[in-house]
């Protein structure tokens, strides 16, 4: 609960302090527009390299994010329709087989409806969960739900801290806003929407479940009309989400391999049609060999998510805004560039460690 609320407190510093390494002052305090993209701020910390390095873990966790939808529509569907003779793999082909025409969408317009029809679905199933789980509170002994447990922290981190990161957002949304002085309040706006919700989706699936909610909430439900309602929902959603996860990857793709076909009488279109069948194809090998959520979104929040998201940016920001920087302001950095590290050791820590227990089952 704690981390819920401290660590998007972080992130939306995290959020200003990278607003503020797009900038550059003159000995007037004027402020310029230097730097457009993570390319850009990567290679303000590392020249010739860091550019490349950040776009690249940044697209990893693009990749990664559209495997946990894979594999999140394939537990959720096994469960929904536990009757049906198909396995949590086979699922994950199928929600692969549905995805694929939606990454040959181009336009961020089309994108749009389908995500304002997935956010709709993902409402019924918010709506839905915490209102079965009020309905359905318990009475739990604490001596039974309070324990510590170190991997189960670690992991818990990791995923809290890839839940709240939008950071990857960040340049582009400071680009667009009119007044871009009001960047911090929207950005904290968005912060406290996202913990009221996620505290009390949360709280009352713990409240109601215990010690036995699934890392799938929707798993919890009992078997009956409201279970393969909202399971179908969120199947919905996870489909329909898809191609805004993929589609900055499909663009970098695009982007950095542009293929030409000189003198050949194939369709100009052939070469990026076989590039997205390709990225969709592999995001579904990976999810059927990995096909469980909290491995796959650990592994996002410990090592890419920490990363790119939190031991970048205050290594940036201390490198190009140190002398601005009062005494307690690199403290602080410095101690939370320290902590994301340990995160990361110890998440990647165990994922491995997860994956062995996996693959021994």
């Amino acid at each position: 609960m704690l981390a819920f609320i401290i660590i998007p407190i972080i992130l939306w510093y995290v959020g200003k302090i990278l607003t503020e390494c797009l900038y550059d002052e003159d000995k007037k305090g004027n402020k310029r527009r230097v730097r457009s993209d993570f390319k850009d701020l990567g290679d303000a910390l590392l020249p010739k390299y860091g550019g490349y390095i950040v776009s690249c873990v940044i697209q990893l966790q693009v990749f990664l994010l559209s495997v946990s939808y894979l594999v999140l529509c394939g537990s959720v569907m096994r469960k929904t329709l536990p009757s049906v003779p198909i396995t949590e793999v086979s699922w994950i082909v199928i929600t692969g087989v549905l995805v694929l025409p939606t990454a040959f969408l181009k336009s961020l317009s089309q994108i749009a409806w389908l995500s304002v029809f997935s956010v709709l679905g993902l409402l019924v199933v918010v709506v839905s969960v915490v209102w079965y789980a009020a309905e359905h509170t318990q009475e739990w002994d604490l001596g039974t739900i309070l324990f510590w447990d170190n991997e189960g922290v670690v992991a818990s981190l990791s995923i809290v801290l890839f839940s709240y990161g939008i950071y990857i957002a960040v340049p582009s949304v400071e680009k667009s806003m009119v007044d871009k002085a009001k960047f911090g309040k929207a950005l904290a706006l968005a912060y406290v929407v996202s913990v009221l919700m996620k505290l009390s989706f949360s709280m009352c699936a713990f409240l109601s479940f215990g010690i036995h909610t699934d890392q799938v909430v929707l798993n919890n439900l009992p078997p009956g009309p409201v279970h393969i309602t909202v399971g179908c929902f969120f199947a919905l959603n996870c489909v329909l989400t898809y191609a805004l996860v993929i589609y900055p990857l499909v663009q970098f793709m695009d982007n950095s391999f542009s293929i030409r076909i000189h003198g050949d009488k194939l369709p100009t279109f052939l070469p990026n049609a076989v590039l997205r069948v390709i990225i969709v194809l592999s995001t579904v090998v990976v999810a059927m060999l990995v096909p469980d959520f909290a491995i796959v979104v650990t592994l996002m929040g410990c090592t890419v998510q920490s990363l790119t998201g939190y031991i970048f940016p205050f290594a940036l920001h201390l490198k190009l805004k140190y002398k601005q920087l009062k005494i307690y302001e690199v403290f602080l950095e410095s101690v939370l560039l320290f902590f994301g590290v340990l995160v990361t050791i110890f998440g990647t820590t165990v994922v491995i460690r997860a994956l062995i227990k996996f693959y021994d089952q």
